[in-house]
């Protein structure tokens, strides 16, 4: 069920049918954050981020 973004080559795990576990290293993630703020930037509604600060349980 998991599939590979155009980010890095770092460890992908489908950790269940809802959850894909990613690993990339620093360089990926500012790369990562540039993509999302690429994309939020279009809307043209108001938007809302929620991440995880404390892991998924």
């Amino acid at each position: 069920m998991g599939y590979q973004a155009d980010i890095g080559d770092g460890y992908w795990r489908d950790d269940n049918r809802d959850v894909t576990l990613m690993r990339i290293d620093r360089h990926e993630n500012k790369q990562l954050g540039r993509i999302l703020a690429d994309k939020l930037a279009l809307s043209s509604a108001p938007v809302s981020i929620l991440l995880p600060t404390k892991g998924l349980h």
